[in-house]
């Protein structure tokens, strides 16, 4: 109150780092990639897309907080970086409902306090983690299914990747570094259908990125034979459906397309060729 009034009355967000965030630190390097990627799209939420709905218990305490999801979300709740809205009240003290930034002075301070702190803070910072990421930006899809499989097999638990949301939410958590070079958005409109994972470069010299996702549920036997057909599947579903319309419209180039497929921990990355602008070509490890 005293600053709004030293400053001539301006408008401003001057409760901004006034209070100490040891306990936000704390919960931020405990997330995984699957629960970042979810504070990614409730970032990039847009009227129309389907919300983020969590179970949120708003009773515990803050030294009882530990490391779940839960538990984040209820504290972003509780200290109003985020907003309820469709609550649906449960029979043990929880809600379910779905998560909102609830304007644009709090969404810049999340990008920057939550996001970034999560950047900043991560243990998850690795060499292979880089890595990928090197990998993905210059268009070298061997050495990013190195790096994509190497992480599965040393970060990931089987009993997480239960279905194809699951490793959506891991890949793009794994992009969360990669957030001041990109915007980064998931399950967009784009041409005739939704891509999986677009990151959209803020500068001039970074391409666009495109990564459709398929997962294999069923046992099989080849699998590097299989996950290879269902990446090229994966590559022609975004090219049939025009997925890089919306990068296209804004002038970027070039664009990269991956398709990556999934078996347990097992990956295959294949890039779609704009060099030679021929439909479904792809560069396949070996």
């Amino acid at each position: 109150m005293l600053n709004y009034f030293k400053k001539g009355c301006t408008p401003s967000a001057y409760w901004v780092e006034t209070s100490e965030n040891s306990l936000l630190t704390k919960l931020l390097k405990k997330t995984p990639y699957n629960t970042m990627a979810e504070l990614i799209q409730i970032l990039n939420w847009e009227p129309g897309q389907e919300p983020v709905r969590k179970n949120l218990n708003i009773s515990v305490i803050y030294p009882k907080l530990g490391s779940s999801d839960t538990d984040l979300f209820s504290f972003l709740l509780m200290t109003g970086y985020l907003s309820a809205e469709n609550v649906e009240t449960l029979p043990n003290r929880t809600y379910f409902c779905d998560l909102h930034i609830p304007n644009s002075e709090v969404r810049a301070l999340f990008e920057d306090e939550i996001i970034g702190r999560f950047i900043a803070e991560s243990s998850l910072r690795d060499t292979q983690q880089n890595s990928l990421q090197s990998a993905m930006c210059a268009g070298t899809p061997s050495a990013f299914q190195d790096a994509l499989e190497k992480l599965l097999l040393e970060t990931t638990s089987s009993f997480d990747l239960i279905d194809e949301n699951s490793y959506h939410m891991l890949l793009l958590g794994l992009c969360l570094n990669l957030h001041a070079q990109f915007m980064i958005t998931s399950n967009r409109e784009s041409g005739a259908g939704r891509y999986d994972i677009q990151l959209e470069p803020k500068c001039g010299n970074m391409p666009g990125i495109l990564l459709e996702l398929k997962v294999v549920k069923e046992e099989i036997k080849r699998v590097k034979q299989v996950l290879d057909t269902r990446a090229k599947k994966a590559i022609k579903q975004a090219l049939d459906n025009h997925y890089d319309a919306e990068l296209k419209k804004r002038g970027v180039t070039p664009i990269l397309i991956y398709g990556v497929a999934f078996y347990k921990k097992n990956a295959v990355v294949l890039l779609h060729s704009p060099v030679s602008g021929a439909s479904g070509t792809a560069q396949s490890t070996p």
